[in-house]
């Protein structure tokens, strides 16, 4: 259903843009400062707008998901890092406990075995 309305949308567009077309058929002068002006139709002078418009646009969003993706990357790698790290704190207080435990045992034994005076 999205697609459906989507092709719909882009043609009533697309019939807009010809109508404005045909509307706007006279030609326009563009002087570029230099003494050379251009004379081109006006719908032909607005696509090209538009078109610069959109390629800017598309440069200045392709520019920021590119920094957010390397963002991600390096924000990505110091959690790997610091999920290592706590691991590795993890095993070790692990081993810390069962050596205590290892050596409670020990003293227990020690504190059974000994006659009482």
């Amino acid at each position: 259903m999205k697609k459906q309305a989507k092709l719909i949308f882009i043609g009533i567009l697309v019939l807009l843009v010809v109508v404005f077309a045909l509307i706007n058929t006279q030609s326009v002068s563009i002087n570029f400062g230099f003494g050379n002006t251009l004379k081109l139709p006006m719908i032909v002078m607005l696509i090209l707008l538009i078109l610069i418009g959109a390629l800017i646009s598309f440069l200045m969003s392709t520019t920021s998901s590119v920094t957010k993706s390397l963002d991600i990357k390096k924000l990505n790698q110091e959690k790997d890092a610091k999920v290592s790290q706590l691991q590795s704190e993890i095993n070790n207080l692990k081993a810390e406990l069962k050596n205590a435990n290892a050596s409670a045992k020990k003293a227990a034994q020690l504190r059974n075995e000994k006659p009482e005076k």
